[in-house]
């Protein structure tokens, strides 16, 4: 089976399941937190209005609390044990772990004295990125992990080679020229072949050298929970990168140099706070339990005017 279908149906088997699991936890709590507040207003129907909307918002409070705690606890404790988790993982590259976004974790450091990042993210995906001398654009990926005609259209034709070292890997080089002599050095072929179909617990690898760095893109899982992951095969992924990092360093520089893109800069330096989104997640609550409270008294209050 092609690995993009079977990725795809991964992704609705998986995307089925949380739901399931969101209307069998979240139906029964929203039910009781509705029911709850009619009770409350049928008790306080002849108070007064602005005492019946007080009183409601005081009996709401708590459950507010209650469910901006519990949705907090719900991702925290998930995201802090997989955080230590993969903080062993990348022990052995001596690196400093940040939260990344939300529910990821970034890796800073250095490797062979090249700058080292690593970026675990919600997918599940991974991206391994090793600092290089390097000025042009290449990607190389299974050929059955990938679109023909779509690739083509982003990336143009792929580079012909006949490397018996690159079968079964498609190579779009932006310098065709510059691309040949890379992947015609043994030492090359064999780290792309490691790289790309060596084993690995994710769906889809990808090798990428852009302007400053080479890196591994490695995304989706065939599990409906987790990636299998070992520090072991973290550090070989990493030292194939540095071999690959050499060998580009040593050819003649391309004829065009290229740069960074804006958006690219802007992606290396980006790093959303996780207390930010959490701080938008308990406002975004309080403000729909607000919006409940007054869906449910403006009508009595003006039912009694």
């Amino acid at each position: 089976m092609n690995k993009l279908a079977y990725a795809f149906g991964k992704d609705v088997q998986r995307r089925f399941l949380i739901q399931i699991i969101a209307v069998v936890i979240g139906l029964p709590v929203g039910l009781v937190f509705v029911l709850s507040a009619l009770c409350t207003v049928s008790f306080l129907s002849d108070s007064s209005d602005s005492s019946l909307f007080i009183s409601l918002l005081l009996y709401l409070g708590p459950m507010a609390l209650l469910l901006v705690g519990g949705t907090v606890g719900g991702i925290y404790y998930p995201v802090r044990q997989r955080g230590r988790w993969l903080d062993e993982i990348f022990a052995p590259l001596e690196v400093t772990g940040t939260a990344y976004a939300l529910t990821g974790r970034q890796y800073d450091g250095l490797y062979q004295g090249r700058p080292l990042r690593a970026r675990f993210y919600r997918g599940p995906g991974l991206l391994l990125q090793l600092g290089a001398e390097t000025h042009t654009r290449l990607a190389a990926a299974a050929q059955k992990a990938i679109i023909p005609q779509l690739a083509r259209y982003f990336n143009g034709s792929p580079l012909e080679h006949n490397a018996p070292g690159l079968s079964g890997i498609t190579i779009f080089a932006y310098d065709p020229h510059w691309g040949q002599q890379l992947v015609q050095q043994p030492e090359v072929q064999d780290a792309l072949q490691q790289l790309i179909n060596g084993p690995s617990g994710f769906l889809f690898q990808q090798v990428h050298i852009r302007p400053g760095a080479v890196y591994l893109q490695l995304h989706r899982t065939a599990k409906m929970v987790g990636v299998e992951l070992t520090a072991e095969q973290v550090v070989t992924w990493t030292e194939l990168l540095a071999r690959l990092a050499a060998a580009a360093e040593q050819l003649p520089s391309p004829v065009e140099k290229l740069t960074l893109t804006p958006l690219e800069a802007r992606m290396q330096q980006s790093n959303p706070n996780p207390g930010l989104i959490m701080a938008g997640i308990g406002l975004g609550l309080f403000l729909t339990i607000l919006c409940v409270a007054a869906a449910i008294t403006l009508p009595l209050i003006l039912a009694n005017n």
